[in-house]
């Protein structure tokens, strides 16, 4: 049998995965790579989904359960992700793996999982996962062989359904004759430049907004053109991820900005982005 506390030493913990974590094409992307994953069951937390996005969290629950991947990653990576994963904190759980025949094990295992603040969550305010996110919890859930019953809880599982491309919306369209042949360097007064659909946006977050280091961080680790980090950040299994901007399509940059204009209308920070210029490099 193996000793996963024990493993989980020098340097390296588990981590247990309920979201889109654990499906490989969206972890791998994102430079993540476990030493060992397997399903297990996670103990005394239930499954979620805040916001108006309707992303996973693991809430603190005795007597309940909810199912995932558990990975074996360095505290480094971990570390990284924590940028990744803005909004969330970790907390110790306890997880069952399971056995060769799928189900679970009599052994317990110290792993970490991502949770909201305690008061950072507003019932009123959430709403069911996207389509496109169900279909990753799903596909990983698959992958690893999570318990049927629970993936069928996924598959029945209420969601926002996709927006059809007629219906995407827009930043506002660039200043008449402001076109940039080549990027414009980052400003020093805090703001943040990015291309988006041929869009040149300035970011202006105060200091001490929550998304601001973000963004920042997801600049500096993909590049000046939201489309890289989005679409790995944000997959969807439907149009794929990039990790250049060659092989980015029109459908997807219109995803893309519809996807993150409907976020940022919805929090309220459309007063922090404006359209500067055009763009159409791929570099």
């Amino acid at each position: 049998m193996c000793n996963y506390n024990a493993a989980a030493l020098d340097g390296y913990v588990w981590y247990l995965a309920i979201g889109s974590m654990m499906l490989p094409q969206s972890y791998e992307v994102r430079g993540f790579h476990p030493k060992q994953s397997q399903a297990a069951e996670l103990l005394d937390y239930r499954l979620g989904f805040f916001s108006c996005q309707g992303f996973a969290e693991a809430i603190p629950s005795p007597g309940d359960s909810l199912h995932g991947v558990m990975h074996l990653v360095s505290i480094e990576e971990m570390r990284e992700l924590d940028k990744i994963e803005a909004g969330y904190i970790r907390r110790l759980g306890k997880a069952r793996p399971y056995g060769k025949d799928c189900s679970t094990t009599n052994e317990l295992v110290d792993v970490t999982v991502y949770c909201r603040p305690e008061g950072a969550n507003k019932e009123e305010e959430n709403k069911p996962p996207h389509e496109r996110y169900l279909e990753i919890l799903i596909a990983g859930a698959e992958h690893f062989g999570v318990d049927p019953n629970y993936i069928q809880f996924l598959k029945d599982h209420d969601r926002q359904p996709r927006t059809f491309p007629s219906q995407y919306l827009s930043f506002a369209d660039p200043p008449v004759g402001k076109r940039f042949t080549k990027f414009p360097n980052q400003p020093n007064d805090g703001s943040l430049l990015v291309c988006l659909n041929g869009k040149v946006i300035r970011i202006s977050y105060p200091l001490d907004h929550e998304h601001r280091n973000f963004f920042f961080n997801m600049v500096q680790k993909y590049g000046h053109h939201f489309e890289v980090g989005m679409s790995q950040i944000a997959l969807d299994i439907k149009l794929g991820c990039i990790k250049d901007m060659k092989d980015c399509t029109p459908e997807l940059s219109a995803y893309i900005e519809d996807r993150h204009y409907r976020f940022m209308k919805t929090n309220h920070d459309i007063k922090y982005y404006q359209v500067i210029g055009s763009y159409d490099g791929k570099s």
